[in-house]
């Protein structure tokens, strides 16, 4: 199921969890997964092995309602972001935690 959500996009802010910082990253040995830029699955949750956490309820539930976001009602949102944020075909990620990122593709929302 998408949500789909053009001109109500405002009224799902409330629904998104506090933003919370990053946890430390823990010194990376010959075990670790490559980089952001190598092995990127768009719009997945993505289950590892994973050393700090277990997933908590309220993630798996952030990460499933994340995946469930259109990428034009993202798209739509972001539009009021500075213009240098607008630039041709973007990706938003989003990390909710070390299993869960999920990409929001955008095309240009430049107006010339």
């Amino acid at each position: 199921m998408r949500v789909h959500c053009c001109h109500s996009s405002q009224s799902l802010l409330p629904r998104l969890p506090p933003p919370s910082p990053p946890p430390p990253s823990p010194p990376c040995s010959s075990d670790c997964p490559p980089g952001p830029e190598h092995g990127h699955k768009h719009r997945q949750h993505e289950h590892g092995h994973r050393h700090e956490h277990a997933e908590t309820p309220v993630e798996a539930d952030c990460c499933r309602w994340l995946n469930s976001v259109d990428d034009e009602c993202v798209c739509d949102l972001l539009v009021y972001l500075p213009p240098f944020l607008s630039k041709p075909i973007h990706q938003y990620t989003v990390t909710v935690d070390s299993s869960c990122n999920v990409t929001f593709q955008c095309s240009s929302r430049l107006r010339v």
